[in-house]
């Protein structure tokens, strides 16, 4: 997660602030964000850090004093308890900065990572599989903090203890900065990380005119968002005569009662704001409201001083895909030296900038998501498991889009194996057993997974979306997202509800709409982009615990995966019977490609569709026929036939396998030969938060499924 550049390298700023957005700086434990601009800073100049993590750096002396602040600290969550089941709590932190009725919502079903004692754990905001609550109710109010359960993989308080987890450790929500057309760069805190590297920038070009006085640089180990906050300041650092800050300010206001509201905000692009002392005395700046610092009741009015807010402009305010311009950096830190008074020399060894055109030139593919090492001590099974599922969830397949998956799987595939693609796209093998074999058998996992078909392009170059299988809209909103166009993976933005800040509903009364940055339809056209494009969210495998995975499209990368180390394991001559092993597309629209399987000339006696068992192993679940818990084995479906049941019971217990009864919510590919000749058997593994971003499984319960794909095939049950 760390992409620090040098500092005597040429300077991007594009890079710098998309390496800084990848920091969390969770308020009162912003020690990476602070060794991140001091590293910035460079050696030559002289910064002071003291005991409570500020940083400083102090120009020239006598007076007039002047103070620019930046805040390192944002807002996020802390570790409130670890739960007996492993599970983690939360409180929030830093929540004095204006916070929108949606803040705590985007952690639902997300990737976040906890600053342990032994680095950053990731861990999975436990989100209700849509399985489980088919009729949700659109009025419910939006997720908050005291339904936020973390999953890092534990089975109890001791393994999370295991992997340094403690009370009051910081949570963060993952990092995703996307950087977008025309310029632009978005992700949580995108205006405040901005200004910090801005003034990190002026610093270091900073140059005092003789008799100027004293010009006192800092970067404050909090959100400076109480007036307490700014008075310390001033008394370790002071007498000041005069202060700008670069806060979180800008964007709300506070009516008479004492109530916050936001306010519109101009977009990136169309000038630096400024309020207060510097309102009106900057050019290139516009006046904006500002917020400011909220005393406490009994707090004593403090000695006037003046006191400048600078700042910039942004889209999505408060999201996790806020959204500023690069080149404003670049005019906040001009701003902030033309301010000062300094005859900074012109920066050295940036990029030439290039001439304007009609159309904003697209942004370079996202950077890779980081993903976990595995726990030490892992069992070479367990590696090799985990290794090939990520090899499949690294591939993006929405359905009807699954080529780079099946061509994923065709290169997994043991050397005896020569796979046909049908028709309608499915990938399959079969050996074993005479042509004219009577009880052939079919195991069938499927590629795709849930996503969004671009259904328009709008006049302005936004993306209308329509849902492609069982999605909750509210997990997706106010993200990173992938679109999947002609020239590659383009960076977008899922766009959040225009009442992000005030909504008192927990989903989006409209559909989804994506953006892609500065640029119209002839923008998007170039890229690729049109009607039919499909779109994701960036998605990595992570190892999670001593026996968990974590990621998006589990439901059904893992399926897929079984699959294939059973072939690897399988002697094709010794198999009794004919079997083929099928990679279906369509499986979350409608099962398409299995019905093409199911009319086609296979005559199959025996189906066993792999796929995930949604579980209710979870406190944001009510246990009931769907608990079948993780670590347990694979899951057999308590509703097959008793003879055919008590056959697969039997074969597990002959070869050790373990295995546990589930009754399936929710349908499978098995569903297009259940009017046939043929016996279904849906074979599973227990999957949390199913069709969430974070899905959860265990490799036991993945190798446990191998295990039996194999003395199936082996055995022709």
């Amino acid at each position: 997660m760390r992409l620090a550049a040098s500092p005597a390298a040429p300077a991007d700023p594009g890079r710098e602030l998309e390496s800084f957005m990848r920091l969390a700086a969770v308020a009162g434990r912003e020690r990476p964000a602070a060794d991140f601009i001091r590293e910035r800073l460079g050696r030559e100049l002289p910064v002071r850090a003291d005991a409570l993590g500020n940083l400083t750096v102090t120009f020239g002396s006598g007076g007039p004093r002047r103070l620019v602040a930046c805040p390192l600290g944002e807002p996020g969550f802390v570790v409130s308890r670890i739960d007996g089941d492993g599970y983690l709590r939360l409180a929030a932190a830093g929540e004095g900065v204006p916070a929108g009725a949606l803040r705590q919502q985007a952690h639902e079903g997300q990737v976040v990572w906890v600053a342990g004692a032994r680095g950053e754990v990731p861990g999975v905001v436990a989100a209700r599989s849509i399985h489980l609550r088919p009729h949700a109710d659109p009025a419910v109010p939006p997720f908050g903090i005291a339904d936020a359960f973390v999953d890092v993989g534990a089975e109890n308080a001791a393994q999370a203890a295991e992997l340094g987890i403690r009370p009051l450790d910081p949570v963060a929500l993952d990092r995703r900065p996307a950087r977008l057309a025309g310029g632009l760069l978005a992700g949580p805190s995108a205006r405040v990380k901005a200004a910090c590297l801005a003034q990190a920038d002026a610093a270091r070009r900073f140059r005092p005119a003789p008799g100027s006085g004293t010009v006192v640089f800092a970067w404050t180990a909090s959100t400076l968002v109480r007036r307490s906050e700014l008075e310390r300041l001033r008394r370790e650092r002071g007498p000041f005569s005069e202060l700008v800050l670069l806060g979180w300010g800008f964007g709300w206001q506070r009516r008479p009662d004492g109530s916050e509201i936001p306010v519109p905000l101009p977009p990136p692009g169309a000038g630096l704001l400024a309020a207060g002392a510097l309102a009106g005395r900057l050019p290139g700046t516009r006046t904006a409201p500002y917020l400011p610092p909220r005393a406490r009741p009994d707090e004593a009015a403090p000695a006037p001083w003046p006191i400048g807010y600078l700042g910039l402009p942004a889209r999505y305010l408060g999201t996790p895909v806020e959204t500023v311009a690069i080149d404003d950096m670049e005019r906040l830190s001009a701003a902030l030296l033309s301010f000062l008074g300094s005859p900074a020399p012109a920066r050295q060894g940036r990029p030439q900038q290039q001439p304007p055109s009609s159309s904003p030139p697209m942004p370079s593919p996202p950077v890779a998501l980081p993903s976990s090492p595995p726990p030490p001590g892992d069992s070479q099974r367990h590696a090799e498991t985990a290794a090939l599922i990520g090899a499949l969830v690294a591939r993006y397949g929405v359905s009807g889009d699954e080529a780079g998956v099946r061509g994923a799987i065709a290169a997994q595939l043991p050397p005896w194996a020569h796979p046909v693609v049908d028709w309608a796209g499915n990938l399959s093998v079969t050996a074993g057993g005479p042509g004219s074999d009577p009880e052939p058998r079919l195991f069938m996992a499927h590629m795709d997974e849930l996503g969004f078909r671009v259904s328009q392009v709008l006049p302005d170059g936004r993306l209308r979306l329509q849902a492609l299988g069982g999605l909750d809209s509210s997990l997706w909103e106010g993200q990173a997202a992938l679109v999947h166009g002609r020239r590659g993976p383009q960076p977008a933005l899922f766009e959040p509800r225009p009442d992000w800040l005030t909504a008192g509903r927990r989903s989006p009364a409209a559909g989804l709409t994506a953006w892609l940055g500065n640029g119209g339809p002839d923008a998007v056209a170039a890229a690729g982009i049109a009607a039919g494009t499909t779109l994701t969210m960036p998605k990595a495998l992570l190892r999670m615990g001593r026996d968990r995975l974590a990621a998006r499209s589990l439901d059904d990368r893992a399926g897929a995966a079984v699959l294939l180390l059973a072939l690897r394991r399988i002697d094709p001559a010794r198999l009794r019977h004919r079997v083929t092993w099928s990679w279906t597309v369509r499986e979350e629209v409608g099962y398409l490609g299995a019905a093409a399987l199911a009319h086609g000339q296979g005559g199959y006696r025996r189906v066993y569709p792999i796929d995930a068992f949604p579980t209710s192993d979870s406190p944001r679940e009510q246990r009931g026929a769907a608990y079948a818990p993780l670590g347990r084995g694979a899951v057999l479906p308590a509703t097959a036939p008793r003879t055919l049941l008590a056959r697969l019971l039997d074969l597990g217990r002959r070869q050790g396998i373990a295995l546990q009864l589930g009754t399936l919510a929710g349908g499978n590919d098995g569903v297009p030969f259940q009017a046939g000749n043929a016996a279904v058997l849906p074979l599973s593994w227990p999957l949390r938060y199913t069709h969430t971003p974070g899905e959860v499984a265990d490799l036991r319960d993945l190798e446990a499924l191998t295990d039996l794909v194999v003395a199936l095939a082996a055995e022709g049950q």
